[in-house]
C-alpha cells in the first residue's frame, strides 16, 4: 500500500503521492476497527476511538444472552467457534463465564484479531484464527459442538456462511446467530440524510448509506432472511430450532457523540460536498441538527441524565441445529 513513513523517512516519503497513500493506509486500519462494531462491515468514515468504543459496547446484552445459551445447551468442555468476533466479542464474555469450554475466535481482519487478543488477555481457553465466515477451511468438518455469529450474517454471503457454519459443526451441534430486525439508529440516519437533501435543495437521488444492518430483516431495507438461507440449503440438514427476540437501548451519550456514531453507517458526506460545492463540515453540522431534532422529538427516549438514546435495537436470535444423522456429507 505504500511505505511506512513513521520510521526514518526514505527519500520517497517526501513524494506527495506516497504521503497520500500512507494516510489512506492509516485510515484503512481505523476502518478495520469498525467493521464489527454494532453493525458489522462496510463503514467508510473516520470515527473517534471513544465513539467507536461506545458503539461496540452497546451490544453487551447480546453477548450475555449468547453466553447464557452456550452454557445452557452445551456440556462442560465443549468446543465453540465464534464466527466474526471482531475485537473479541462475544468470545471474551463466553470464555470468562465458561472456563472449561474452549473457544476458537475468528475474524477475517488481522487487525481485529490483534485487538481481540488484547481484550481476551489472560484467558487460557481461547485460540485466535484469521478466517472469514464464508471460508472456514482452516477447520475440519464436524470439529465444534457449537457456533456463534453475533451480527455477522447481514454483511457476508449468507449461503456460503451458513454452509460453512453447518460443515464445521458436529452432528447434533447448535449455532446461535443474531440478526438485526429493527434499528432506529439506522432508520433515523436515512431519514435525516433525506431531509438534509430536501432542506439544502439538492437534486437527484439521495445516496444509500455504505452499511445496511437491516439487510436480513422484513423491513424495506431487507434483501433476504435467515429463513430463506436455511430453506435454500436443500442438501444440508440444518434447521431453525428456535427464535427469540432481543432488544436494548442504543445510547451513546450526548447528541454530538450520537451523531458522530452514525458516521459508521457510511454516509458519503465528502462526495455530497464535492458534488454540490458545499463544505463537508457544514453539511455534517446541518445533518446533526436534523438528527437531533428527530431524536429529541421522542420523549420516551430521554434518560434521567438528560441525554437521549436513539431508540432500541431489535434483533432475532436464532438457534440453529445440525441433524444428528451424520450421513449428510457437508
Amino acid at each position: 500500500i505504500g511505505p511506512n513513513c513513521a520510521h526514518p523517512a526514505p527519500i520517497h516519503c517526501a513524494n506527495p503521492f506516497w504521503h497520500i497513500m500512507h494516510v489512506i493506509h492509516q485510515w484503512s486500519l481505523l476502518v478495520a476497527l469498525l467493521l464489527y462494531t454494532v453493525l458489522g462491515a462496510g463503514a467508510q468514515q473516520q470515527i473517534d476511538a471513544k465513539v467507536y468504543a461506545k458503539i461496540f459496547e452497546v451490544n453487551k446484552p447480546a453477548w450475555a444472552r449468547l453466553a447464557a445459551l452456550i452454557k445452557e445447551n452445551t456440556p462442560k468442555g465443549a468446543s465453540v467457534i465464534d464466527i466474526g468476533a471482531g475485537p473479541g466479542e462475544p468470545t471474551t464474555t463466553m470464555a470468562k463465564l465458561l472456563e472449561t469450554h474452549t473457544f476458537a475466535l475468528t475474524d477475517s481482519q488481522v487487525r481485529m484479531i490483534e485487538n481481540a487478543k488484547r481484550r481476551a488477555a489472560g484467558l487460557n481457553n481461547v485460540e485466535f484464527h484469521v478466517a472469514s465466515a464464508e471460508d472456514l477451511s482452516a477447520f475440519p468438518t464436524a470439529s465444534f459442538d457449537a457456533a456463534t455469529a453475533c451480527y455477522v450474517l447481514m454483511f457476508v454471503n449468507l449461503d456460503k456462511s451458513l454452509k460453512e457454519m453447518a460443515r464445521v459443526l458436529k452432528p447434533g451441534g447448535v449455532a446461535f446467530v443474531t440478526v438485526w430486525t429493527g434499528m432506529p439508529f439506522y432508520e433515523m440516519t436515512v431519514e435525516a440524510l433525506k431531509e438534509l437533501y430536501s432542506t439544502q435543495g439538492f437534486k437527484g437521488s439521495v445516496p444509500a448509506l455504505g452499511v445496511n444492518p437491516l439487510s436480513l430483516s422484513t423491513t424495506q431495507f431487507g434483501v433476504s432472511s435467515v429463513e430463506t438461507g436455511i430453506s435454500d440449503m436443500a442438501d444440508i440438514n440444518f434447521k431453525i430450532k428456535a427464535t427469540e427476540e432481543i432488544t436494548y437501548d442504543f445510547h451513546f451519550g450526548d447528541q454530538q457523540t450520537t451523531c458522530d456514531a452514525t458516521l459508521v453507517l457510511g454516509a458519503p458526506f465528502a462526495a455530497i460536498a464535492t458534488e454540490y460545492g458545499k463544505s463537508e463540515s457544514e453539511l455534517k453540522a446541518a445533518f446533526c441538527a436534523i438528527l437531533e431534532s428527530k431524536i429529541t422529538a421522542h420523549a420516551e427516549w430521554k434518560r434521567p441524565d438528560g441525554t437521549f438514546s436513539i431508540g432500541k435495537g431489535v434483533a432475532n436470535l436464532y438457534t440453529l441445529e445440525k441433524a444428528k444423522d451424520n450421513s449428510h456429507e457437508l
